[in-house]
């Protein structure tokens, strides 16, 4: 009998040994990740200091400044030359920046139409009329030969 007794006595002191272990490996599992929270690996800040790009970012902004087309968009001018170089200037001015809104092919296009206009004017000649006082406006093919040529 004394046997059993120390068996059950052994058994018992392993099992609560057992259980004992169980619940503090347990709680210390369970502190551990708890208390540490994963730590997502961050790239160091680098600040570099460039005085190149400082100057562009100026002449960005000179370059950008809507005082540029004050004088070739103002009420007079376009009422006395037209508004094409006030259209040109303008896409000229949104052409340029961080953010562009226009293509350099649409300012060319606009660029083209006032140089095609001012060609036309040049060409027509006033021919006074044999016999009369009246003048007539006459084409020259050889002054627009001449553009086309030079341009």
């Amino acid at each position: 009998m004394k046997e059993t007794v120390e068996k059950r006595s052994m058994l018992t002191s392993l099992l609560i040994a057992g259980g004992v272990g169980l619940i503090l490996g347990g709680a210390a599992v369970f502190v551990v990740t708890k208390t540490e929270e994963p730590v997502e690996a961050t790239p160091p800040v680098v600040v570099v200091s460039d005085p190149v790009a400082n100057g562009q970012q100026d002449v960005i902004k000179n370059v950008t400044s809507p005082d540029l087309v004050s004088v070739s968009c103002s009420k007079d001018h376009i009422d006395k030359h037209g508004d094409l170089l006030c259209r040109e200037m303008f896409c000229r001015l949104q052409q340029r920046g961080i953010d562009a809104k226009t293509s350099g092919s649409e300012c060319e296009e606009i660029s083209n139409i006032a140089n095609t206009k001012i060609i036309l004017d040049s060409c027509i000649q006033e021919v006074k009329v044999e016999g009369s006082e009246d003048q007539v406006s006459v084409f020259n093919e050889d002054c627009t030969r001449l553009f086309r040529e030079r341009k």
